[in-house]
């Protein structure tokens, strides 16, 4: 039993205090002020463009009818609008709105730091592209491209 008191008491004075120690993060650490792109700044479409593009290239399909389904799906992304992301819910879309509900909760980020944006037009099943601060950048989620995914990092990009 004396032996146990003795190492306890060794390991209590060998061992530093969390007050202590010093932090690994920067005491005076600039922090990034937000700005939302415009929905209809032309290099944050060029980027989302891209990021379809390529996602759809690596999804090769094998029937004729899901090759023309995708094909006038890309023609169809003339650009994008800004919606308001506050009073969104499952009636406007339920995908995106699922998507809305999992950055609020999961990241924790206001609904004033998101920016929702939607394919101009008369698609039926519109694309969105939902952004958020993401370090010093922008991550951005296409929905609605691939309606049997709901893994929204699949399809997803940083900005600029």
């Amino acid at each position: 039993m004396k032996k146990f008191w003795v190492i306890v008491l060794i390991s209590a004075f060998s061992c530093t205090s969390w007050a202590q120690e010093e932090t690994a993060f920067p005491q005076n650490e600039q922090i990034f002020e937000f700005s939302k792109p415009k929905c209809t700044d032309k290099a944050f479409e060029a980027r989302a463009f891209e990021t379809i593009q390529s996602y759809l290239k690596q999804k090769p399909e094998t029937f004729s009818i899901n090759k023309r389904m995708k094909a006038l799906k890309l023609k169809g992304i003339k650009g994008f609008e800004e919606v308001s992301p506050i009073n969104f819910g499952p009636k406007e879309d339920y995908n995106t709105a699922n998507a809305l509900m999992m950055v609020k909760i999961n990241k924790k980020i206001e609904q004033e730091d998101i920016l929702l944006c939607k394919q101009t037009g008369t698609a039926k099943n519109p694309i969105y592209i939902l952004a958020h601060p993401y370090f010093d950048n922008i991550k951005a989620y296409v929905i609605n491209l691939d309606r049997n995914s709901t893994n929204y990092e699949d399809i997803s990009f940083i900005y600029p």
